[in-house]
């Protein structure tokens, strides 16, 4: 894998990282608004969705080349996301 295809996923999934973290907020408010059922259905069809859409952006960037580092930079982007939403929470 080039470098550049590497810098690329990188950026993607600290992006990508950054962007689940918001949709977990957001799906977590919507989570109370609902019956226990639809809860569950929805949290599942939620997070089957975002999995899709994560492997599909892998797909077109590198075609699903996967490494253990890209999901550390995943994680590191949904910790700094929520850095990010809880200090737009305080002010």
């Amino acid at each position: 894998m080039s470098l550049n295809i590497q810098i690329y996923s990188f950026a993607f999934s600290f992006v990508f990282g950054m962007i689940f973290s918001l949709l977990i907020k957001i799906n977590y408010k919507l989570l109370f608004l609902s019956k226990r059922g639809v809860k569950i259905f929805s949290n599942f069809i939620f997070m089957v969705d975002v999995a899709l859409l994560y492997f599909l952006g892998i797909k077109l960037i590198n075609n699903v080349i996967l490494h253990i580092y890209f999901f550390i930079v995943f994680l590191l982007g949904w910790l700094v996301g929520n850095f990010i939403i809880d200090k737009i929470k305080k002010k």
